[in-house]
């Protein structure tokens, strides 16, 4: 036996995780679609703050499902090799100091705070101990894997059968001595800041949001109403309150965060960054377009 793959277990955190990002969903689709039609100031703020609250929380939940999708355990006679969504840990074989199931140890560590069915996840000191990094499903069936610097807790969805497999292939002997590599989520983002024409589309995307959030600000209180409808013509049949225009830096910011966010998981690979690009791009383009809708309705 060369290799063994391990996955967590899966069904009960992809549940609560697409179910809950269905509903944060759904709360700022229904949030914004009341703000549409609403008069009074107050409900309209109050509406918007929802709706920004639930946009916050989905990429959380969004990502957590992705990590628990790509999430693999992989065991060698070289190394161990650890991945949670964008963070990926191998570990030789040589620096592994111990291994040990969570029911071995007199005093386990603590767990991490927040977590959920399908994310355990996070850095936790642990007495004298190297610091525990949780990259794991559930709290139950932990594995610990003690590093020189660091321990890991894992879930492999046999926790029995992924200490069996350990022991296996440690007893067979490294072939090779190979080096520690240790890829942070966080990495990404220097790549990507360091990247020049990267870093001025988003800044020109959030230069042009932020216009278009100011101007609307300015507008708003000296023009009570704003045209809602026109006719064939192109003259003004129907007006609503000022207050609604707010509607437009809103989605153009929901429009910006989803593609700022969308581009950087293309980024991440060489042969996807095109699609990065063209996203970014779009951004800009979408509140060029935005700032021309306020400039019409506010001449109209």
């Amino acid at each position: 036996m060369e290799s063994s793959l391990f996955r967590p277990p899966r069904r009960a955190g992809f549940l609560f995780q697409a179910i809950t990002l269905g509903g944060l969903l759904s709360v700022a689709i229904a949030n914004l679609a009341r703000a549409s039609s609403t008069e009074s100031g107050l409900a309209f703020v109050l509406d918007l703050l929802l709706v920004f609250a639930a946009l916050a929380l989905a990429p959380v939940f969004a990502y957590g499902l992705y990590a628990l999708w790509s999430a693999t355990y992989i065991l060698e006679r070289d190394m161990i090799r650890l991945q949670w969504g964008l963070r990926v840990e191998e570990i030789p074989i040589q620096q592994v100091r111990w291994v040990h199931s969570l029911e071995e140890l007199e005093s386990p560590p603590p767990l991490p705070w927040p977590r959920w069915p399908g994310s355990v996840v996070g850095t936790r000191h642990w007495g004298n101990q190297p610091p525990v990094e949780f990259l794991a499903s559930r709290p139950a069936g932990l594995i610990l894997i003690a590093a020189s610097d660091k321990i890991f807790a894992i879930s492999p969805g046999d926790p029995r059968l992924f200490l069996r497999a350990y022991q296996s292939l440690t007893e067979q002997g490294s072939l090779s001595e190979r080096a520690r590599r240790s890829v942070q989520p966080a990495a990404l983002l220097a790549n990507f800041w360091n990247d020049l024409p990267a870093r001025l589309l988003i800044l020109a995307a959030l230069a042009l949001s932020l216009s278009l959030l100011i101007w609307v600000s300015l507008v708003i209180p000296i023009r009570p109403t704003i045209p809602f409808r026109f006719d064939v013509n192109g003259l003004p049949i129907e007006y609503v309150p000022g207050v609604r225009l707010m509607l437009l830096p809103v989605i153009d910011s929901i429009m910006s965060g989803f593609d700022l966010l969308l581009g950087m998981f293309f980024y991440r690979r060489p042969e996807s960054r095109v699609a990065a690009y063209l996203l970014w791009i779009g951004s800009v383009v979408s509140s060029i377009l935005f700032l021309l809708a306020v400039y019409f309705l506010t001449t109209a």
